[in-house]
C-alpha cells in the first residue's frame, strides 16, 4: 500500500493526542491566527502558487512548533495542494501522507478523505500506477462510505474514480463518471465555483481521448469565455483551458490554432509562475509541435530547448520530464540529421534512465542502433540490436531482428542477412496493420531489395522488388534515406 495509515491508540504520542480535545489556553490565540493563515493562503494559493508555496511551508513549521495535530493536518494538506500546483509532486507525495495519517489518528474522516482523494489524484496523474490508484481508491470510498456517503463529496468521489478509469484508457467510463460528476456539482455549487469548471476541463479531455474533438473544442471555448469574464484575462484557470484547446487542435490538425491557443497560455503562465519554472515547460513543448506542424523547425527546437532546463527540476520518475528531449529526439531523426539525432537519443537515455518505462528503454536501445547504422557505425549497432531481439514488445523484437540484418549485411554476410531478414518479416507482418507495421516492412522491402542486387538478381526480380518498396511506401510517408535507396537503382520514389 502506498499510505500506512496509523490507529489512534498506536500513536506514540498521547500528549499530542490529549491536547486536540483541550489545548492550553495561552495556545488558543496562536492556534486561531494559524487557522486564520491557513484559510488565507488557500485563497492565495488559486492566483499566486509560488507565494503560497513559502508561507505554506512556514505554516507547517509552525503547526509542528504547537503540536496540534488538527492545524498541522490542515497545513500539511494545503502544503501538498500547492506544491502539485507547482509540479513538486514529491514534496505534496510527502505533505499529503503525513496529512493523511494525522486525520485517520485524530478521526477527521473528512480530511482523512480529501487527502486520499489528492494521493488518487497524484497516483492517476503523475505516477501512473493503475495498482496503487486502485488500492487507494479503495480506502478513500471507505472513508466516503463511513461519512455516510454525503452529497458534498459524491462528485469527488465520482471524479476519482474517473481517474482511474482514464488511466486504464476506460474512457467510456470515465466519460460516463465525469458527467455524473458534473450534474453533482452543478446541482450543489454556484456556476462561478470553479470546481465545476475542473470537471467541464476535465470532460473534454476525454472527449477528445475519444476523437470526439469538435465537442472538446466546444466546453473549451465556452469556458474560456466564461472565466475570462469571471477571473481576467491573466489567470492559471484561463491558461489551463488554452493549453487544452491547443492539444485538441493539434490533434485536429489545426497547427496555426494550436500556436494561437498555447502561445497565450504561455504567457500567463509566465506572468503567474514565471519563466524559470516547471510549470510552463508542457506549454513549451506543445509550441515545439505546433511549430513543427508548420515547418518552422528552428522555431519548433528553440522550444524544445527552452523546456528541457525546466524539465530538469522535476522529479526523475515524473512522467512530464523529458518530453522536450523526446520531441528533439523525434524530430532531429524526421530531419535526417542522424548524426546529431544519434548524440541526442544517446543523451536522452542517460538523461531519463530511471524515469524510462521498460517498453520506452527498449525503444530507445533500438532507435540509437538503427540511427548507429545510418551512420556507419554497424557494429556497435549489433550490440543495440542483440539485446532488443528478445524484447515482450513485439514491435521492438522485430524491429531489431530487422537491424541485425542490415548489421549481416554490412559485414557482408548475405547468408546470414538474408535468414535474419526472413525472420524479421515474419515477426513485422504479424503486427497490427497501420504505421507501426508499414514503416519497419518498407525498410525491410528495401533491404530485400539491396540483398537481391548483392547476390546478383535478374532485372525483373529487381523490378519486382523495387515496386515492392514502392507499394508498401503507399500508405506512409516514404523517408529520404529509402528514395535515395531507390534512385541508387535508377528508379523514381513513386506513390508518396
Amino acid at each position: 500500500m502506498l499510505v500506512e495509515l496509523q490507529d489512534p491508540r498506536r500513536c506514540a504520542d498521547a500528549t499530542l493526542l490529549a491536547q486536540q480535545v483541550a489545548p492550553p489556553a495561552e495556545l488558543r490565540a496562536r492556534l486561531d491566527d494559524l487557522r486564520e493563515q491557513i484559510d488565507s493562503v488557500a485563497l492565495l494559493a488559486n492566483s499566486q502558487p509560488r507565494s503560497a508555496s513559502d508561507k505554506a511551508i512556514r505554516l507547517v513549521a509552525e503547526a509542528r512548533e504547537l503540536g496540534f495535530t488538527p492545524a498541522l493536518a490542515e497545513a500539511l494538506a494545503l502544503d501538498a495542494k500547492i506544491a502539485t500546483r507547482l509540479f513538486e509532486h514529491q514534496r505534496a507525495l510527502v505533505s499529503t501522507r503525513e496529512a493523511a495519517r494525522l486525520a485517520k489518528a485524530i478521526g477527521d474522516t473528512r480530511l482523512e478523505f480529501h487527502c486520499l482523494r489528492s494521493l488518487v489524484e497524484l497516483t492517476t496523474k503523475q505516477l501512473d500506477d493503475p495498482e496503487r490508484a486502485a488500492d487507494l481508491l479503495a480506502l478513500m470510498l471507505g472513508s466516503f462510505e463511513q461519512l455516510g456517503r454525503p452529497l458534498d463529496l459524491l462528485a469527488e468521489a465520482l471524479f476519482a474514480e474517473s481517474e482511474l478509469a482514464y488511466l486504464r484508457e476506460d474512457f467510456a467510463s470515465a466519460e460516463l463518471l465525469r458527467r455524473r460528476a458534473l450534474e453533482q456539482r452543478r446541482a450543489e455549487l454556484d456556476e462561478s465555483d470553479l470546481r465545476i469548471d475542473h470537471v467541464e476541463i476535465a470532460l473534454a479531455n476525454v472527449l477528445a481521448e475519444q476523437g470526439r474533438l469538435d465537442e472538446a473544442v466546444d466546453i473549451y471555448e465556452a469556458l474560456l469565455t466564461r472565466l475570462r469574464a469571471m477571473l481576467g484575462p491573466i489567470h492559471p484557470e484561463v491558461a489551463t483551458v488554452e493549453f487544452n484547446l491547443a492539444l485538441t487542435a493539434l490533434e485536429s490538425n489545426a497547427p496555426a490554432l494550436a500556436r494561437k491557443h498555447v502561445e497565450r497560455a504561455l504567457t500567463i503562465q509566465r506572468q503567474v509562475y514565471g519563466s524559470d519554472s516547471a510549470k510552463i515547460a508542457p506549454a513549451l513543448v506543445v509550441l515545439a509541435q505546433a511549430r513543427a506542424a508548420e515547418d518552422d523547425l528552428e522555431g519548433a527546437l528553440a522550444a524544445a530547448r527552452e523546456a528541457w532546463p525546466l524539465e530538469q527540476q522535476l522529479d526523475p520518475h515524473n512522467g512530464e520530464r523529458g518530453n522536450s528531449l523526446r520531441f528533439e529526439a523525434q524530430l532531429l531523426n524526421a530531419l535526417e540529421r542522424f548524426d546529431e539525432a544519434l548524440v541526442f537519443h544517446e543523451h536522452l537515455e542517460a538523461e531519463l534512465g530511471p524515469g524510462l518505462s521498460a517498453a520506452e528503454r527498449a525503444m530507445i536501445n533500438h532507435t540509437i542502433g538503427w540511427l548507429l547504422c545510418r551512420v556507419g557505425e554497424h557494429e556497435r549497432a549489433r550490440f543495440r540490436f542483440g539485446a532488443g531481439q528478445h524484447s515482450d514488445n513485439a514491435d521492438v523484437a522485430a524491429r531489431a531482428q530487422l537491424g541485425l540484418a542490415e548489421v549481416e549485411f554490412a559485414a557482408n554476410d548475405l547468408p546470414q542477412a538474408a535468414a535474419r531478414l526472413a525472420r524479421a518479416l515474419e515477426q513485422i507482418e504479424r503486427l497490427a496493420p497501420g504505421p507501426l507495421r508499414d514503416e519497419p516492412l518498407g525498410e525491410a522491402r528495401l533491404l530485400q531489395l539491396r540483398l537481391a542486387a548483392a547476390r546478383g538478381a535478374s532485372a525483373e526480380e529487381i523490378n519486382e522488388r523495387i515496386e515492392q518498396v514502392r507499394r508498401t511506401y503507399s500508405t506512409v510517408t516514404m523517408p529520404a534515406f529509402v528514395s535515395d535507396g531507390l534512385r541508387k537503382f535508377g528508379a523514381q520514389p513513386e506513390g508518396q
